[in-house]
């Protein structure tokens, strides 16, 4: 469980028991249900407030806090994190909206000069049916990109040498090393692989790396390779 998953259920847990040790149907000495957790008789278990904290790994400064918070809030209100929300103390820099910015206009020239669109888009519109694939607004780059590899270009276009290990790591970026052959009055700053990630996520959510084995026939695929080529000739012909 996540931090406010866990605040939650243990909430939760501690509300009930308050309501059971006030009430005269329970001793008060074991008013606290485990939740989720039965005897061999399939009966609720009930403890102690203190051994319930104890399972539960609650100290006494963590106690204090949740009973604060239930004291002040009703049992229908959720407990959040109180930087949930927050834009990070770094996302003002202006080193970090320069290099969010740098992200974007990246990912928008790929999406550019890289992109293509769905095969089976061009048979819709020349028909007017319905096919399977309805995602009119995708733009698919080819199935040998991946994202890790996108990064890797990310930062060398910006004066910046990364490689990840067998896991995919990167390493912390104060190791990133820099390009010998880079002017470093062009070098620019970068932002991590999770933040790149997810720039990318709330800015291109359409754009997305083609599976390598796609269920498209070789009619579409043929039809959508004739028509960019008819485009490329008109684009030559009207340069001349």
């Amino acid at each position: 469980k996540n931090w406010e998953e866990r605040q939650n259920f243990i909430i939760d847990g501690l509300r009930h028991g308050d309501a059971m040790a006030k009430s005269k149907s329970k001793k008060k000495k074991l008013s606290y249900l485990l939740l989720g957790v039965e005897d061999a008789k399939e009966m609720p278990v009930y403890v102690c407030k203190s051994t319930f904290l104890e399972l539960y790994g609650v100290g006494g400064t963590a106690y204090k806090g949740m009973h604060e918070w239930m004291e002040s809030h009703s049992p229908t209100e959720r407990r959040v994190h109180g930087l949930t929300g927050r834009a990070p103390n770094y996302a003002t820099r202006k080193e970090y909206v320069d290099a969010k910015e740098g992200v974007i206009t990246f990912l928008d020239d790929v999406k550019k000069r890289d992109g293509e669109e769905h095969a089976t888009r061009f048979v819709k519109l020349m028909t007017g049916i319905a096919t399977r694939d309805d995602d009119d607004d995708v733009v698919e780059l080819p199935s040998s990109y991946s994202k890790r590899r996108l990064y890797i270009r990310y930062c060398y276009e910006n004066g910046h040498e990364v490689r990840s290990d067998a896991k995919g790591n990167f390493g912390k970026m104060a190791e990133y090393k820099y390009r010998d052959d880079f002017d470093p009055a062009d070098r620019n700053c970068v932002v991590s692989y999770p933040t790149f990630l997810s720039i990318w996520k709330k800015n291109f959510p359409r754009l997305v790396i083609r599976p390598p084995s796609r269920d498209i026939c070789d009619d579409c695929v043929k039809y959508k390779n004739l028509w960019m080529l008819e485009m490329k000739v008109k684009k030559a012909k009207t340069r001349l």
